[in-house]
């Protein structure tokens, strides 16, 4: 079964890593689909402030709001 991607590659996208603030994310690779692994399909997506990629469902992406387009305004903090 073929699912379409919802983001494309060099898109900006907005992600909550886990116990962090919302940042903004840019799709790397839209991740080839495996069966009997996820029904959701896969991104390989980067942030400019950290120094690695990160695999995430297309369900935790979303789209940035126009207001928040500006990528001066999305700081990404790490709890300390």
């Amino acid at each position: 079964m073929c699912m379409d991607f919802k983001f494309v590659v060099g898109q900006k996208v907005s992600y909550r890593p886990v116990g962090q603030r919302p940042a903004l994310f840019k799709v790397i690779k839209q991740m080839p689909e495996e069966p009997g692994f996820s029904t959701d399909l896969r991104y390989r997506i980067k942030n400019d402030v950290e120094g690695f990629e990160r695999i995430v469902n297309e369900i935790d992406l979303h789209k940035p709001a126009e207001n928040d387009s500006n990528e001066a305004e999305w700081v990404f903090r790490r709890k300390l």
